[in-house]
């Protein structure tokens, strides 16, 4: 069974979150309040207190507001016509007090499979560098910014190296809030990270990496994957920039990442990094569809080791090939703006966009593809690093 993403209403204290099976996404008391979490955070599954005055319209209120929810109504009452009364408002399952966990899981597995409640899910991609300055923030950033371009859909960017993250320093954002704030409230929901999230622009939105390294080390990671998780069923897209360790926190992202990109350059000791970072996935089960090769700083008949090499090791065709553009990207660092659009290494990441959500690039003449030497029909796609 996949997590059941769960609204509870009604309860002065009702603790599931420890279920793993259940992520409980709001808690509200109100009708109105209700109302408005079922629109910002669109849970799978209501479960109610019936035992309240107007428990019975509050159900129906919440089934015209998404008609596709599946309710369990909770309540100490016996009388089978209070039961038939839940039935026909709209309950599809019942469950008695005093609240058994168990009992009440039973009722929310057999909702799910009976009914397949299961929404439509955002596609999650995560950057990890094989090796220190391999260029992973950028191609983060501008794989994001990549997607809102192309799709016009909003595009959740996530810093995940709590320690030593750069995106929203890399776009001079200033952020009120961060990742460690979403994490230490217990239960996540789309309107905290709404709240906690920063626009660049209409469409990308960035959580920045915590406010000190000490905030940090204070995230576990059934919290960071409970983000990616409340993230996804609220974005069409979001990247997640990865730091460059596999640890708790790193793992429970790559296990919910759809495409996890390495970002190496072509050299022999980012290679063989790379080489034992796809060893550890396979030993840990991650299957070999799910990651992609992205050689970053490319520049044509100057590597001792060719792409082809690469690809011969990996057992696998390289994704994009990112142009060195790293001057260009370092000054716009530095300015906190965004790298021009005739940036080859922008133009290769906006193509390596498309190329995840199965879009064509658009046509191209001249530009980076002549400079680097590719014709048309033959190039890969490519991205820079800072």
């Amino acid at each position: 069974m996949s997590v059941a993403r769960v609204a509870l209403h009604g309860f002065e204290s009702l603790e599931l979150d420890r279920i793993k099976e259940i992520q409980v996404v709001s808690r509200t008391r109100g009708r109105t309040e209700l109302q408005n979490a079922l629109t910002a955070v669109q849970p799978n599954v209501l479960v109610i207190d019936l035992d309240h005055d107007g428990a019975l319209d509050t159900v129906v209120t919440a089934l015209e507001a998404d008609s596709q929810l599946g309710v369990v109504g909770v309540s100490g009452e016996t009388d089978g016509k209070f039961m038939i009364a839940a039935l026909r408002a709209g309950c599809r399952q019942l469950s008695p007090k005093p609240i058994d966990a168990n009992d009440l899981l039973v009722a929310i597995r057999r909702l799910v499979n009976e009914t397949g409640h299961h929404r439509d899910q955002g596609r999650v991609f995560a950057t990890i560098g094989a090796i220190g300055g391999a260029g992973s923030t950028t191609l983060s950033c501008y794989l994001a910014k990549g997607l809102a371009e192309l799709t016009r859909q909003r595009t959740l960017l996530l810093d995940y190296d709590f320690d030593f993250g750069n995106i929203a320093r890399a776009w001079d954002l200033s952020p009120s809030h961060t990742v460690a704030d979403i994490a230490s409230a217990g239960v996540v929901d789309a309107v905290m990270i709404d709240k906690a999230a920063i626009s660049f622009d209409d469409q990308i939105s960035v959580v920045a990496r915590p406010e000190t390294v000490n905030e940090g080390h204070h995230i576990d990671e059934h919290s960071a994957a409970g983000i990616i998780r409340t993230a996804k069923s609220s974005f069409p897209f979001v990247v997640i920039d990865l730091p460059r360790k596999l640890d708790a926190i790193t793992g429970s992202a790559i296990e919910l990442c759809d495409t996890l990109l390495i970002v190496l350059q072509l050299t022999v000791p980012a290679i063989d990094n790379a080489r034992r970072l796809v060893d550890a996935l396979s030993h840990f089960g991650f299957p070999s569809e799910r990651w992609e090769l992205v050689v970053n700083r490319f520049r044509k008949n100057v590597h001792t080791v060719s792409p082809e090499m690469v690809e011969k090791q990996f057992r696998k065709k390289i994704l994009s090939l990112v142009p060195n553009d790293y001057a260009a990207i370092s000054s716009a660092v530095d300015l906190g703006k965004p790298v021009a659009h005739k940036s080859p290494a922008r133009a290769a990441i906006s193509d390596l966009s498309a190329s995840l959500i199965g879009r064509k690039p658009e046509p191209q003449t001249g530009g980076w593809r002549s400079i680097f030497g590719f014709r048309r029909g033959q190039e890969k796609q490519a991205v820079p690093t800072t």
